[in-house]
């Protein structure tokens, strides 16, 4: 039997009930959907329901982790966030490896565009404040980690490892729980040929999650997230005009003008943050850095290689595992000769 463990807010009815029609779907001939937060709409069959209004409210994420593994019957279970849908092949894609004593695994999440979404990344064991990276899916290792969002999990590590219930929603919960797994000497394995799809919906997003804040702000990262750049930008910038939030705001504002061909504009934009966003601040130390590394590839693009390079570097500093400001100092060093 295979146990698929909703966590739910119970603010996106139509997203549940798109995940649930997804499972449902499947035809699989044993299976269980455990539903642990708060719940708005039908359940389909084959369903329990573990309210848990509190948890949801307060985004603990790791608490009804394990309170759905714990309620789970069947092996593995599956933990699902509540915007997700599976692939109509999902289960003859799974098929393969169920039964194959793999660990804890994960397989390709796309968004509804099919850019990739965090399903095979990396992130620092060194410095918590260092940003995650979605990394190609031949790299392994013990700093491999995949994101909470559809994460496959055998009952056996279950048993030995549990979620760390300290931890809410986008505080590198499910970066802190793949860890402890390789520590306890399981291994995290990736399935290239099962799919699905986050959906990334602004409603019901926690105060922890990158896209949350105010509602222009949500909405606006939701849209940028879709490829709706024109639309995102407008909501950028009246956030930036009310005043709220001006980093994060002015920072995707830079990656709308950036997609949308204005270099120029997007270069402003970086800077901008770079000078008022705070490195010893977790949240806004991501977005320099990151923001470093744009202008080091505006810089490259446009030919001024030195200023180029500085930009790399910089963001090297913060962020070590970058592979593409690494590469890009590499390329620059090779085409200057030292």
């Amino acid at each position: 039997m295979i146990s698929f463990i909703v966590i739910s807010g119970g603010k996106r009815p139509t997203a549940v009930a798109r995940l649930f029609d997804s499972v449902t779907a499947q035809a699989i001939p044993a299976h269980e959907i455990i539903v642990v937060g708060e719940l708005a709409g039908p359940l389909p069959p084959n369903c329990v329901y573990i309210e848990k209004h509190d948890l949801a409210r307060t985004a603990a994420i790791c608490a009804m982790r394990n309170i759905g593994l714990s309620a789970a019957k069947g092996d593995p279970a599956v933990l699902l966030d509540d915007d997700i849908e599976l692939s109509p092949t999902w289960y003859r894609d799974m098929r393969d490896h169920l039964g194959s004593g793999f660990d804890v695994a994960g397989h390709r999440v796309t968004l509804p565009n099919g850019k990739r979404w965090y399903d095979w990344n990396v992130a620092s064991r060194t410095d918590p404040l260092s940003p995650t990276l979605m990394i190609p899916y031949a790299h392994t290792g013990r700093d491999v980690y995949i994101s909470g969002c559809l994460m496959i999990v055998s009952r056996h590590v279950f048993e030995k490892v549990r979620f760390n219930e300290n931890l809410l929603n986008h505080q590198r919960d499910d970066v802190e729980f793949c860890h402890r797994v390789w520590d306890a000497g399981f291994v995290i394995t990736f399935f290239e040929k099962p799919s699905a799809i986050h959906y990334l919906e602004p409603s019901g997003r926690s105060q922890s999650d990158p896209a949350s804040g105010p509602a222009l702000l949500s909405e606006g990262i939701h849209l940028y997230r879709m490829e709706r750049y024109g639309e995102a930008l407008r909501l950028f910038e009246s956030v930036i005009l009310s005043g709220a939030d001006n980093v994060k705001a002015t920072y995707h504002k830079g990656l709308c003008l950036m997609k949308m061909g204005d270099t120029q504009g997007a270069q402003a934009a970086f800077k901008q943050v770079v000078q008022t966003a705070a490195i010893s601040d977790k949240d806004t130390r991501r977005l320099y850095f990151t923001a470093c590394f744009h202008q080091g590839a505006i810089y490259e693009a446009t030919g001024n290689s030195g200023e180029a390079r500085k930009m790399y570097e910089t963001a090297l500093t913060g962020m070590p595992e970058h592979r593409e400001a690494a590469e890009g100092v590499k390329r620059l060093a090779a085409k200057s000769g030292h």
